[in-house]
């Protein structure tokens, strides 16, 4: 089977599917499959994470124009891209991970052309707490596209049962499939020797506002438990961090809290 694999970027500050996305090509092409995973490129000042390599897998970068922060506005080029890689492909599947972005409408005229089908993961984009952030301009979004995109697909992949209840409880009638995301153990992991005198909540994402830290902030304040430490490790979005620090600030709880 052909698979092109679609996503926004393969730098670290774009969170999670940066790893887990390319793990799945690469699982894929252990199986036979021929896989081309297609990103955006959003030039020097991102770093791309190391890829990994297979026969099966290849990569295709797209250039963005113009971009506000993290969100491309301007990607020349990517329809005829995309039928450049479709052409002559039999057996062809769309996967794309994500919506909202301006390319995925291109990635579905594609493949109405190619006569190929459209897999979406919606990697929680459409999580109650996700469509809250940004709230109106997400409603007045899904109902002049996203819906209508969402329900062309021949499937919707989400994580877990409650996100296919969430997907459902937006009156989406794509078959839907749940599949958690996988997970690979670095060799690198190893048990610790010395034994710390404090125990570690670990933080590891972006520090972005729809990763409730000010929740966990808050829960530390009330809570506060002995021989305890919170690191928050992951990439400052639109300087967030800043917010963060002022809020453990203000609960009084800088001792706890390592960033």
């Amino acid at each position: 089977m052909n698979i092109i694999q679609i996503t926004s970027a393969l730098a670290p500050e774009f969170g999670g599917p940066v790893r887990s996305i390319p793990s799945l090509c690469l699982e894929l092409a252990n199986l036979g499959n021929q896989i081309t995973l297609v990103y955006l490129d959003f030039g020097k000042s991102f770093t791309r994470i190391e890829l990994p390599d297979h026969e099966n897998l290849s990569y295709k970068g797209i250039n963005v124009k113009y971009r506000f922060g993290l969100r491309p506005v301007l990607v020349p080029g990517y329809h005829s891209i995309l039928m450049e890689l479709a052409a002559e492909k039999d057996d062809l599947i769309f996967h794309d991970n994500g919506i909202w972005l301006p390319y995925s409408g291109q990635v579905l005229g594609v493949a109405r052309k190619t006569g190929s089908a459209v897999i979406t993961s919606t990697r929680g984009m459409l999580e109650p707490w996700a469509m809250n952030y940004g709230r109106n301009r997400k409603i007045v979004s899904w109902y002049l596209y996203q819906k209508r995109r969402l329900e062309r697909n021949a499937l919707l992949h989400a994580t877990s049962e409650d996100e296919a209840r969430n997907l459902r409880a937006l009156s989406l009638t794509s078959p839907i499939t749940v599949i958690p995301n996988g997970t690979i153990f670095p060799g690198m992991m190893e048990k610790r020797t010395e034994k710390s005198e404090k125990k570690t909540i670990l933080f590891l994402s972006r520090i972005h506002p729809k990763k409730g830290l000010l929740n966990l902030v808050k829960a530390i304040e009330q809570l506060k438990p002995t021989d305890w430490e919170v690191v928050i490790a992951g990439y400052n979005e639109a300087g967030y961090q800043k917010t963060v620090e002022n809020a453990v600030r203000n609960a009084g709880v800088d001792d706890y809290f390592r960033f």
